[in-house]
């Protein structure tokens, strides 16, 4: 795989070119914090800076930098007339749309952005320098209105439900959740029954969290700061490219301790709970989801060959 236009998707790591930088690079401050302008110094100068993170991308990516005075949506993907409301030099954009038929080309346009930033600080986490581990994981991100990306999330919030409720007897409403003067809220309104984020339930947040930190293997869940169950799937897109081809979960947890939250949404008591089922099983399941979780990956960057995303 290489950084610049090519013919071909299965490519090799000594074929990586330099990342492009878009625009004035004097309003990169506007959207990069200073550490994060050294890494795409970097990455724009050195050839190979990338290359361990992107050379084991199943198909060729492009990747840009975008420097504009205006603020820019997490939008996902793009098309040229969109774009050129931050690239105003035609030639640049005539360089980000031709020649994308066997390419993923991913323009990032900031890093510490007051979404981010804002998300990142409700559970006390700041946000993470623009590495090599960060590009892939925003490159998940960037796709994530994908219908892979979204079937992707609807089976592994499944999943994780299905874990909680078979094997810990941890149920909705049943021991845990939330409330507020007696009114049970549990999933966003407005979502089809079949969509990911109806899967999504608000009183089991610490049970999900407890679990992929003792199923999960990256960074994240080692240190315990994985901030919901849809960011871990970004995370296991980046572990799929970063290690070419392969998604590591640990054997289900012993126990697992969730919060009961009252129905007033204030006061919180601490519960155990402890697996239940044979000690195969514990591999077994994680196992399954590993498969499964593996072959999302690879429906996703199919689905997304020759487009533009800007994230």
């Amino acid at each position: 795989m290489r950084l610049h236009d090519i013919e071909g998707a299965y490519l090799y790591e000594d074929l990586i070119g330099k990342v492009v930088i878009l625009g004035d690079q004097t309003h990169m401050s506007k959207h990069f914090s200073k550490v994060d302008q050294k890494w795409i110094n970097r990455y724009a100068s050195e050839e190979n800076a990338l290359s361990r993170a992107f050379s084991k991308v199943p198909y060729n990516c492009r990747i840009f930098i975008c420097c504009t005075e205006k603020e820019t949506p997490f939008n996902g993907e793009i098309s040229r007339s969109d774009l050129s409301n931050y690239v105003s030099d035609p030639t640049e954009l005539d360089i980000v749309f031709q020649n994308t038929q066997n390419t993923i080309t991913i323009i990032y346009a900031s890093n510490n952005g007051e979404e981010e930033a804002k998300t990142a600080a409700v559970a006390g986490i700041s946000v993470v320098s623009f590495t090599p581990w960060t590009a892939l994981h925003r490159l998940s991100h960037a796709m994530e209105k994908s219908k892979s990306w979204q079937k992707f999330a609807l089976k592994f919030y499944t999943a994780l439900n299905t874990i909680l409720n078979q094997h810990y007897d941890i149920q909705p409403h049943k021991d845990l959740f939330v409330g507020v003067n007696g009114d049970v809220k549990v999933n966003n309104d407005g979502y089809n029954k079949s969509h990911w984020i109806s899967q999504f339930h608000m009183d089991l947040s610490s049970a999900y969290h407890q679990l992929l930190s003792a199923i999960g293997t990256t960074a994240s869940a080692r240190n315990r700061k994985i901030l919901s169950p849809s960011e871990y799937i970004h995370d296991m897109v980046a572990q799929y490219c970063w290690t070419g081809g392969k998604i590591k979960l640990n054997p289900l947890p012993e126990s697992l301790k969730a919060v009961r939250m009252d129905n007033k949404f204030k006061n919180q008591t601490t519960i155990e709970y402890f697996y239940q089922g044979d000690e195969q099983n514990k591999q077994l399941v994680t196992k399954e989801l590993e498969a499964d979780a593996i072959q999302m990956v690879e429906e996703l960057f199919k689905e997304n060959l020759g487009k533009v995303f800007l994230w």
